[in-house]
């Protein structure tokens, strides 16, 4: 190591290993994106270092000379467009098979004939996606039933319904697939559960 007034060098360099959480990098940001970046002291600048992004273990690393401040960084990307929450309902008739599609045709519910004994109203809210340091959402929606003659609530069927939700590889974008669920938000614990 070599002293130099106001900054510390190696003689050779040694190599800064910094490890990521996928689950908290925001939906937009692919782990291969990620570099370390220096502090440039004079003019308080972060510079880009060539870094090593390795997404089986969730670490970026770098070779550096010298200390100073280094950070995990990730490219600027365009901000997403939300869309506003849109809702469908449509009514199911119990001697028929019945679809009922999003406003954007991307989650499609398929209640087959026989699954109701009269009658109901459906409602499908499709919901701006959150999500916790848990767990990432990548669709939200909400599915309510009501009798159409007394608007009580529904809340078993007969059979089972069939629930398809399409995405894109923009959304699915440094998620494993293999780890996809449907989950349902449990009314009395308000805990989300497979």
């Amino acid at each position: 190591m070599t002293w130099v007034p106001g900054e510390a060098t190696f003689n050779l360099p040694v190599t800064v290993i910094l490890t990521y959480n996928p689950s908290q990098l925001p939906r937009e940001v692919r782990p291969e994106s990620l570099y370390i970046a220096s502090l440039e002291k004079t003019s308080s600048e972060w510079i880009k270092e060539k870094s090593a992004v390795n997404v089986t273990a969730n670490t970026v690393s770098v070779l550096v000379s010298h200390f100073g401040m280094y950070t995990l960084m990730a490219p600027p990307v365009t901000p997403l467009v939300i869309p506003p929450s849109s809702k469908v309902t449509s009514q199911v008739k119990p001697d028929q098979d019945n679809e009922i599609k999003s406003a954007d045709e991307r989650i499609v519910i398929k209640i087959p004939e026989g699954a109701t004994s009269k009658s109901i109203d459906i409602e499908l809210i499709n919901e701006v996606p959150g999500g916790s340091a848990e767990m990432q959402m990548v669709s939200l929606f909400e599915l309510n039933a009501y009798d159409s003659q007394s608007k009580e609530k529904v809340s078993q069927f007969n059979k089972e319904l069939q629930i398809t939700i399409q995405h894109n590889p923009k959304e699915l974008a440094g998620l494993n697939i293999e780890s996809l669920r449907l989950y349902y938000l449990d009314d009395q614990s308000r805990q989300w559960l497979p």
